[in-house]
């Protein structure tokens, strides 16, 4: 199940717990500290973009932050990654819109994998400042699918 959520202070809990493992485990590149540095900015942040999140059992297992046509970020819990849960979230997020973007740091392979397979493609490629990691820009729009 998936549905918009305004998150109470235990929900917004569960979402930095899943963002901040989701991190580490796709970007060990960047390094342990930097996610760590920049937890209690996401915290105050996450609320302010429009969340969709996926329920299993009643419990929160991934989400999907929106600030206009911009994915901030899609996570799921490492026990639940596989199952379908990121492209229900994004396939959800498709509906509401007609092009979406997203940054995606190119070594993290196993999403760029993901957004391609899902329609996206690269649009651009940059240094991204604060890491100097290389990141690109995806886009997918409802026309050049359709």
């Amino acid at each position: 199940m998936i549905k918009q959520l305004e998150p109470n202070q235990e929900e917004l809990d569960q979402l930095m717990e899943i963002w901040l493992n989701a991190n580490l485990e796709a970007h060990a590149f960047v390094g342990k500290e930097y996610w760590l540095a920049k937890e209690e900015h996401v915290r105050e942040l996450l609320p302010q973009a429009t969340l969709y999140v996926a329920f299993s059992n009643q419990r929160i297992v991934g989400f999907i932050g929106m600030t206009d046509v911009y994915i901030a970020g899609l996570f799921v819990e490492y026990a639940f990654q596989k199952q379908g849960i990121g492209k229900a979230l994004l396939a959800y997020v498709k509906q509401l819109s007609d092009e979406l973007t997203v940054n995606v740091y190119k070594e993290n392979e196993q999403a760029v994998r993901f957004y391609l397979k899902n329609g996206f493609r690269i649009t651009e490629e940059a240094n991204e400042a604060e890491t100097g990691a290389i990141e690109y820009t995806m886009v997918w729009s409802r026309e050049r699918e359709g």
